[in-house]
């Protein structure tokens, strides 16, 4: 599935590209370039409405009142999994915009930890929240204490504790 978000005027997000169901968004053969980011390439996500939204704050910048709309086009370029470009994209149809709330951005942010850092306990804490096994703060706690054990004692200091292993236990 390929995903545009736009303006809530149906804009791009330079404003100089209206996107409406049923049209067919083109760039012109002299003006094409392969590089994402520039006027010459149509700027599209790949996968689906939520993902757009969540990489949204770091590209496009649209925020809450954007526009989603269903695509179908030919890819001529990609970012990984980011982004993708492409020349010609034809509207299909206007999808809601799904809102990105706090449990999907813990969820995608600990899913793009997992795929880089891979210290075991922090794995196991971060597999366990997603599972939805144990989200507690005393795992969390020791996750945290892994990775920062200068972070963990200052958190843990803010909550009023002057003994570590107590508050821990306590929860």
């Amino acid at each position: 599935m390929l995903i545009k978000l736009t303006t809530a005027e149906s804009k791009s997000a330079y404003g100089d590209i209206t996107w409406h169901v049923g049209k067919t968004v083109s760039i012109p053969l002299e003006d094409r370039d392969n590089r994402l980011c520039e006027p010459g390439l149509l700027h599209v996500y790949e996968g689906s409405p939520e993902l757009a939204v969540l990489l949204d704050p770091i590209h496009a910048k649209l925020g809450p009142n954007a526009l989603c709309y269903e695509v179908k086009g030919k890819i001529v370029v990609r970012d990984g999994q980011l982004k993708v470009g492409g020349h010609r994209f034809t509207v299909v149809t206007r999808r809601g915009l799904p809102k990105a709330t706090l449990e999907i951005r813990v969820r995608f942010a600990l899913l793009c930890g997992l795929s880089v850092y891979k210290e075991p306990t922090w794995a196991r804490w971060a597999q366990a929240w997603l599972s939805g096994t144990d989200r507690s703060y005393r795992a969390a706690s020791e996750a945290v204490s892994v990775y920062s054990p200068t972070l963990f004692r200052e958190r843990l200091l803010i909550r009023g504790c002057s003994r570590p292993p107590n508050c821990v236990r306590g929860g």
